[in-house]
């Protein structure tokens, strides 16, 4: 014999008592319990914890960190199947709705669980970083998704049309440097001025748009120097802390 029950709308425990009966009214009892648990369990990712990844750029050094709790307890108790874990994937480029071929990964684990995710594995580009519950019913949770950036490359920095890191230039009372930074990325373009060891000033570089999109056009300009040994460092700093220098002594 065959009993066939079909999936109900809702989640619901019941038990159903099979008796058969032979022709002398001899019977045996058996009873079946099932549970159908279609609630979907809880990922809780804190608002911190969100606004430390969410639109953010990573270099080769990076580890990037997520962690969270996550909860079968949605619904009736008595339907609750149990966490089975939480899994992470990388999907390519920004709001992506589905994992790379490397797929479904297992957190580090369940209701209190972390994501490390080795970033120098990854060409530089744009990728979602993708994390769901699964019960013990095959539920998912929703999927929550995280646009990330990896970049490794650091920006490319020239002062007078030389990319040497250090030089030695002469003045007599004002000194002008110029040059180009190319990276689509920038975050800061600083200087910092040091006259005989001694840390002067540092301060933001103002730059404007070149023809080409990535490259910004800088100058610094300074009057009055006094008598010593000057030394200029440029400072051009990407989203994702890849850092590029140029020293000029004077």
């Amino acid at each position: 014999w065959i009993l066939k029950i079909s999936k109900p709308d809702s989640s619901q425990k019941k038990t159903i008592k099979f008796v058969a009966t032979d022709k002398f009214l001899r019977t045996t009892v058996k009873t079946f319990t099932y549970v159908f648990d279609l609630d979907k369990p809880n990922l809780v990712i804190s608002p911190e914890q969100k606004s430390s990844i969410t639109n953010k750029y990573f270099n080769q050094n990076t580890m990037v960190t997520l962690s969270g709790t996550a909860n079968d307890l949605v619904g009736d108790s008595s339907t609750q199947s149990g966490l089975k874990f939480v899994q992470y994937g990388v999907g390519e480029g920004h709001n992506a709705d589905s994992v790379n071929s490397d797929g479904w990964q297992n957190a580090n684990g369940s209701t209190d669980w972390t994501v490390l995710l080795n970033i120098p594995k990854y060409q530089d580009g744009q990728y979602t970083l993708l994390v769901k519950a699964v019960d013990n019913s095959d539920n998912d949770s929703e999927v929550k998704k995280f646009n990330i950036t990896a970049d490794s490359t650091s920006p490319v920095l020239t002062e007078g049309g030389s990319a040497d890191a250090s030089g030695t230039s002469y003045s007599s009372g004002m000194l002008s440097l110029s040059g180009t930074v190319t990276e689509k990325n920038l975050n800061s373009l600083v200087y910092t001025y040091v006259i005989d060891g001694v840390n002067q000033e540092t301060s933001e570089i103002i730059y404007r748009d070149s023809s080409n999109p990535n490259e910004k056009i800088w100058s610094v300009t300074k009057d009055n120097l006094e008598d010593g040994t000057h030394i200029f460092n440029i400072f051009a700093t990407d989203n994702a802390g890849n850092q590029t220098v140029i020293t000029r002594n004077v």
